[in-house]
Protein backbone atom coordinates (compact mmCIF):
# COMPACT_ATOMS: atom_id res chain seq x y z
CA UNK A 1 0.00 0.00 0.00
CA UNK A 2 0.84 3.40 -0.46
CA UNK A 3 2.12 5.68 2.40
CA UNK A 4 0.76 9.46 1.97
CA UNK A 5 3.38 11.25 0.34
CA UNK A 6 5.54 8.49 -0.55
CA UNK A 7 7.57 9.27 -3.94
CA UNK A 8 7.73 6.84 -6.62
CA UNK A 9 10.30 7.67 -9.19
CA UNK A 10 8.53 11.08 -10.51
CA UNK A 11 5.09 9.50 -10.10
CA UNK A 12 3.51 10.71 -6.78
CA UNK A 13 0.29 8.90 -5.57
CA UNK A 14 -1.53 10.23 -2.82
CA UNK A 15 -3.86 7.97 -0.38
CA UNK A 16 -6.76 9.21 -1.65
CA UNK A 17 -5.35 8.25 -5.53
CA UNK A 18 -4.88 4.36 -4.09
CA UNK A 19 -8.22 4.52 -1.96
CA UNK A 20 -9.66 4.99 -6.10
CA UNK A 21 -7.58 2.38 -7.03
CA UNK A 22 -8.90 -0.33 -4.46
CA UNK A 23 -12.75 1.17 -4.63
CA UNK A 24 -11.97 0.19 -8.78
CA UNK A 25 -10.73 -2.85 -7.50
CA UNK A 26 -13.66 -4.21 -5.74
CA UNK A 27 -16.04 -2.58 -8.49
CA UNK A 28 -14.39 -4.99 -11.08
CA UNK A 29 -14.42 -7.98 -8.53
CA UNK A 30 -18.50 -7.17 -8.11
CA UNK A 31 -18.83 -8.65 -11.46
CA UNK A 32 -18.81 -12.17 -10.52
CA UNK A 33 -21.46 -11.45 -8.74
CA UNK A 34 -23.79 -10.16 -11.36
CA UNK A 35 -23.16 -6.78 -10.46
CA UNK A 36 -22.40 -4.38 -14.02
CA UNK A 37 -20.05 -1.92 -14.44
CA UNK A 38 -19.73 -0.30 -17.56
CA UNK A 39 -16.54 -1.54 -19.04
CA UNK A 40 -14.04 1.09 -20.18
CA UNK A 41 -14.23 2.22 -24.13
CA UNK A 42 -11.24 1.65 -26.18
CA UNK A 43 -11.08 4.54 -28.22
CA UNK A 44 -7.53 5.70 -30.42
CA UNK A 45 -7.06 8.93 -28.37
CA UNK A 46 -7.99 11.70 -25.68
CA UNK A 47 -9.70 15.27 -26.85
CA UNK A 48 -6.82 16.78 -27.55
CA UNK A 49 -6.48 20.34 -27.76
CA UNK A 50 -5.01 22.52 -30.85
CA UNK A 51 -1.73 21.42 -32.27
CA UNK A 52 -1.14 18.10 -30.73
CA UNK A 53 1.98 16.36 -30.63
CA UNK A 54 1.16 12.74 -32.49
CA UNK A 55 3.68 10.69 -30.14
CA UNK A 56 2.17 12.26 -27.51
CA UNK A 57 -1.71 11.70 -28.26
CA UNK A 58 -0.60 7.90 -29.07
CA UNK A 59 0.57 7.73 -25.38
CA UNK A 60 -1.93 9.09 -23.88
CA UNK A 61 -4.40 6.40 -25.64
CA UNK A 62 -2.01 4.06 -24.06
CA UNK A 63 -2.68 4.92 -20.65
CA UNK A 64 -6.57 5.25 -21.71
CA UNK A 65 -6.55 1.81 -22.81
CA UNK A 66 -4.41 0.20 -20.17
CA UNK A 67 -1.56 -0.05 -22.26
CA UNK A 68 0.31 1.54 -18.53
CA UNK A 69 3.61 -0.60 -19.66
CA UNK A 70 4.18 0.59 -22.85
CA UNK A 71 2.90 4.13 -21.25
CA UNK A 72 5.88 3.90 -18.56
CA UNK A 73 8.40 2.80 -20.76
CA UNK A 74 8.24 6.20 -23.04
CA UNK A 75 7.49 7.95 -20.00
CA UNK A 76 10.68 6.72 -17.95
CA UNK A 77 12.94 6.60 -20.86
CA UNK A 78 14.35 9.95 -20.31
CA UNK A 79 13.33 10.42 -16.64
CA UNK A 80 16.32 10.28 -13.70
CA UNK A 81 15.26 8.64 -10.91
CA UNK A 82 14.48 11.07 -7.57
CA UNK A 83 16.49 10.86 -4.68
CA UNK A 84 14.99 8.41 -1.93
CA UNK A 85 13.07 6.38 -4.07
CA UNK A 86 12.24 2.52 -3.23
CA UNK A 87 9.70 1.14 -5.13
CA UNK A 88 10.56 0.83 -8.22
CA UNK A 89 8.05 1.86 -11.22
CA UNK A 90 7.00 -1.94 -12.14
CA UNK A 91 4.87 -1.52 -8.88
CA UNK A 92 3.36 1.31 -10.26
CA UNK A 93 2.24 -0.58 -13.23
CA UNK A 94 1.24 -3.75 -11.83
CA UNK A 95 -1.14 -1.47 -9.29
CA UNK A 96 -2.67 0.31 -12.45
CA UNK A 97 -3.09 -2.84 -14.00
CA UNK A 98 -4.79 -4.61 -11.11
CA UNK A 99 -7.33 -1.48 -9.80
CA UNK A 100 -8.14 -0.35 -13.43
CA UNK A 101 -7.44 -3.30 -15.79
CA UNK A 102 -9.77 -2.01 -18.67
CA UNK A 103 -8.52 1.56 -18.54
CA UNK A 104 -10.63 5.01 -18.91
CA UNK A 105 -14.21 5.29 -20.62
CA UNK A 106 -12.56 8.76 -22.07
CA UNK A 107 -9.80 11.20 -21.57
CA UNK A 108 -8.99 14.56 -22.38
CA UNK A 109 -6.29 16.82 -22.79
CA UNK A 110 -7.25 20.53 -20.16
CA UNK A 111 -4.62 22.24 -20.46
CA UNK A 112 -1.44 22.00 -23.37
CA UNK A 113 0.88 24.81 -23.01
CA UNK A 114 3.96 25.26 -26.11
CA UNK A 115 6.59 26.57 -24.46
CA UNK A 116 8.32 26.51 -27.50
CA UNK A 117 8.89 24.17 -30.96
CA UNK A 118 10.53 21.69 -28.41
CA UNK A 119 8.67 22.11 -25.63
CA UNK A 120 5.18 21.58 -24.50
CA UNK A 121 3.58 20.81 -20.77
CA UNK A 122 0.30 19.51 -20.68
CA UNK A 123 -1.93 18.25 -17.94
CA UNK A 124 -4.75 15.41 -19.05
CA UNK A 125 -7.75 13.96 -16.93
CA UNK A 126 -8.77 10.27 -17.28
CA UNK A 127 -12.22 9.67 -16.51
CA UNK A 128 -12.98 5.95 -15.38
CA UNK A 129 -16.42 4.38 -15.90
CA UNK A 130 -17.55 5.71 -12.27
CA UNK A 131 -16.99 9.26 -13.23
CA UNK A 132 -14.03 9.05 -11.38
CA UNK A 133 -11.03 11.27 -12.80
CA UNK A 134 -7.46 10.70 -12.71
CA UNK A 135 -4.91 13.29 -13.51
CA UNK A 136 -1.46 13.33 -16.06
CA UNK A 137 1.09 16.09 -15.58
CA UNK A 138 4.17 16.39 -18.01
CA UNK A 139 6.58 18.19 -19.43
CA UNK A 140 7.74 16.93 -22.93
CA UNK A 141 10.85 18.05 -25.16
CA UNK A 142 12.29 17.65 -28.18
CA UNK A 143 16.11 17.88 -28.01
CA UNK A 144 17.08 15.69 -30.61
CA UNK A 145 14.57 15.40 -32.96
CA UNK A 146 12.11 12.72 -31.48
CA UNK A 147 9.88 13.58 -28.30
CA UNK A 148 10.42 12.34 -24.70
CA UNK A 149 8.72 13.02 -21.50
CA UNK A 150 11.31 15.05 -18.85
CA UNK A 151 8.56 15.20 -15.73
CA UNK A 152 5.43 13.89 -15.23
CA UNK A 153 2.87 13.15 -12.78
CA UNK A 154 -0.11 10.95 -11.89
CA UNK A 155 -2.70 12.25 -8.90
CA UNK A 156 -6.14 11.83 -8.34
CA UNK A 157 -6.39 15.20 -6.88
CA UNK A 158 -6.39 18.56 -9.51
CA UNK A 159 -4.93 20.89 -6.83
CA UNK A 160 -1.67 18.62 -6.50
CA UNK A 161 -1.19 18.60 -9.94
CA UNK A 162 -2.15 22.82 -10.62
CA UNK A 163 0.24 23.34 -7.88
CA UNK A 164 3.28 21.36 -9.31
CA UNK A 165 2.67 22.50 -12.90
CA UNK A 166 2.13 25.93 -12.07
Amino acid sequence: MFDEGKEVLLVRFDVSLWKWLRMSVLAVGGLAFGLQVASAETTTGCAPLESPVPVLEMHKADFLNARYREFFDFAERHVAPSVGTDEPMQNSVERLEDAIPEGFSHCATIMSQRISERFVSEIITFIGAEGQSLYLAWDATRPDGDWRIDRFLISDRFDKIRQAWD
